[in-house]
């Protein structure tokens, strides 16, 4: 229900080799970190977050990123803030932090220029990129605030649509707000494409929801004969609709009275 790793299925896929839990906060939707922790304490696993989209979502009162050993958040062009492109990397232990900062820096050691302990990155910000991200950042509680109202917006007027599911975000957590992204269900479940279509042609531009994971080369090598119906059902019926913070809510009418054109023209 909320499209996010289930905790319940964690345990069954653990085996000797397992060395860590990725949570993925998808589309700025918490996970749910407690019960996740839970399962990493007891098999003695690591916690990775992948925050990408998901810069000040919340777990009750406690920010995603700071439950995990390590955390990733993305500052690409279409994220909560952005830089233009790169992301930061967030650790606990102080020994890999050091040796993060190492590789994203040549490998270089510290305090000896030039000299290279190992086979390192070039994995910096610039300055410029810094300087614009943490302008970005300042504007942090205005963007939530924006993103807020756009969401609202949308489930106000899709309310009550039965063609339409979305995310559904646990009552003590709370959303970035990244995407506001739907899912097609019943007769229009296997139209999603066509609605891509047809919105191209009324000026809107939207994304389909990422493809599962197992579907893709690089991973099916790693999957054998799994299958992932839940994350194949999102994927193929789901889609992302305009989210800018620019947006004013004549916009969001005009999107979502173009969707429901979509429902009406096809609904034979």
């Amino acid at each position: 229900d909320t499209w996010n790793i289930s905790p319940a299925l964690i345990e069954r896929a653990i085996t000797p080799f397992t060395k860590a839990i990725m949570p993925v906060h998808l589309y700025g939707n918490p996970c749910d970190m407690d019960e996740i922790m839970e399962i990493a304490d007891r098999y003695d696993l690591l916690i990775i977050e992948d925050c990408a989209e998901a810069l000040g979502a919340l777990v009750g009162k406690r920010k995603v990123g700071s439950f995990g050993d390590a955390s990733t958040l993305s500052f690409f062009a279409n994220k909560i803030v952005t830089t233009g492109e790169g992301g930061s990397l967030q650790i606990k232990d102080d020994f890999y932090f050091k040796r993060a900062k190492q590789l994203r820096d040549h490998g270089m050691r510290p305090g000896q220029r030039y000299f290279h302990d190992f086979v390192g990155y070039n994995y910096r910000l610039t300055n410029i990129q810094a300087a614009l991200g943490c302008a970005q950042l300042e504007q942090l509680e205005s963007f939530t605030k924006k993103r807020n109202k756009i969401f609202k917006c949308y489930k106000d007027l899709f309310f009550g649509c039965q063609f339409v599911s979305e995310q559904y975000v646990r009552p003590a957590n709370t959303s970035a707000n990244w995407l506001y992204t739907i899912c097609l269900v019943g007769k229009f479940m296997k139209k999603r494409d066509d609605l891509i279509s047809y919105l191209k042609t009324k000026g809107i531009e939207t994304r389909p929801v990422f493809f599962p994971m197992n579907e893709m080369p690089a991973f099916k090598p790693y999957i054998g004969n799994l299958k992932f119906p839940v994350s194949r059902s999102i994927s193929y019926s789901g889609l992302s609709l305009p989210s800018s913070t620019s947006l004013e809510e004549k916009d969001i009418r005009y999107v979502v009275n173009s969707v429901l054109a979509f429902f009406d023209e096809h609904s034979e």
